[in-house]
């Protein structure tokens, strides 16, 4: 049976810990957008939390034992601080200082027994790690991927751990009479702490790693100007929308509009005044359409509208709205505008081209017959068409 020498074990974790503190510290330093901040401090406290365990017996019992319990649960009230500050979240300041503080009052009350103190204290622990698990699980949708499911396995296996430790103590009592006694209790709970630390820190790194890669990705297909998609996501989003069409048959439309005039307005005015009506058409899009539907700026004072499970009839609705709100609406130093919309509702069997072309039909059929007005695709050749 491998039994670790459990001292050895302590200054190699207290190493390590300081050691990422001190990498993910350096490269964050200051900057806890993401928690990674916060992180290496907890990271820095676990380290001090070990070397009190491990100089036990150098130093009293009352600094090494409660010193270092309680370094370890503030270690992870840190790691709940840093994950809820990775998620946006406010943390209670009970909820953070509760745990350490209960360590510290479990430890002095001498009508328990060393071990019962032990159970006690990795009962907390326990709890502090499943408020980790709970945050990570109700966040999930912000970020699912390799970082989240390390830190996930990471901190549930601790988890698992430190039970059997807690069931040990319960049944074995003299398994966990000293910190410092070898036996495979004590040899699985230590080598796991490390390992798991060595886990949780780098999955948490590759969270922020995949949330900044998210960023640049999202910042590569915004439009700097009107904060509308680009044209590589709007066909990205078409694409994929076409395909569930051709899957189920769920509908979806297409707006295409053209600010009317604006090279005049540009020449007369100014660009920045452009600018600031680029901006303003923007907004009021935005407005107009729902959270599911998106809004890109296809080139110039063109915009286009992917509307999912819309029907033409719905979107040409969606437009009018539009155009009636631009007529009405006064930019900043007294400017208006008028817009002119093409709709288009994919059919099944046609292509990204085709589409985009048949709502640039409509479009230029709104711009020919007097501008400021929506036209929709096909509607043209039926006997009655719908009122626009």
């Amino acid at each position: 049976m491998l039994i670790l020498h459990i001292p050895t074990t302590f200054i190699i974790t207290a190493l390590l810990s300081f050691f990422l503190a001190l990498s993910i510290g350096l490269v964050n330093w200051k900057n806890d957008r993401d928690g990674l901040w916060t992180w290496s401090i907890g990271l820095a406290t676990n380290g001090f939390a070990y070397v009190l365990l491990y100089e036990r017996g150098s130093i009293s019992d009352v600094i090494s034992i409660i010193g270092g319990n309680f370094l370890i649960s503030l270690t992870l009230s840190l790691f709940y601080l840093a994950i809820n500050f990775f998620f946006s979240r406010s943390v209670n300041r009970i909820i953070f200082w509760c745990p350490p503080i209960l360590i510290i009052l479990f430890f002095i009350i001498p009508l328990f027994e060393l071990v019962n103190k032990i159970i006690s204290g990795n009962i907390l622990f326990v709890f502090q790690l499943c408020m980790m698990i709970r945050i990570i699980i109700v966040e999930r949708n912000q970020l699912v991927g390799r970082g989240w499911c390390v830190v996930f396995i990471g901190i549930s296996i601790t988890v698992f751990v430190t039970s059997l430790r807690i069931v040990a103590g319960i049944f074995f009592p003299e398994l966990l009479s000293g910190a410092l006694n070898a036996s495979l209790i004590q040899t699985v709970t230590y080598v796991s702490s490390l390992a798991n630390l060595i886990l949780v820190s780098n999955g948490f790194l590759l969270m922020a790693v995949e949330r900044s890669a998210d960023r640049l990705r999202i910042i590569a297909m915004k439009d700097k100007l009107t904060d509308c998609w680009n044209r590589m996501r709007v066909e990205e989003v078409a694409r994929h929308e076409m395909a569930v069409l051709e899957r189920n048959g769920r509908p979806v439309s297409m707006i295409l509009a053209d600010l009317d005039h604006f090279k005049s307005l540009n020449d007369l005015h100014g660009h920045w005044v452009g600018d600031e009506v680029l901006i303003g058409f923007a907004d009021l899009a935005r407005r107009s359409v729902r959270s599911i539907d998106l809004l890109g700026r296809w080139g110039g004072e063109e915009f286009i509208i992917l509307l999912p499970g819309t029907t033409v009839a719905e979107a040409v609705s969606t437009a009018e709205r539009l155009r009636i709100q631009l007529e009405s609406h006064v930019f900043p130093g007294g400017q208006r505008a008028t817009v002119s919309l093409g709709v288009a509702e994919c059919r099944q069997g046609d292509s990204w081209e085709t589409w985009i072309r048949n709502a640039d039909t409509a479009l230029y059929s709104a711009k020919a017959t007097g501008r400021n007005r929506t036209c929709v695709h096909g509607w043209e050749t039926e006997e009655s068409p719908p009122p626009i």
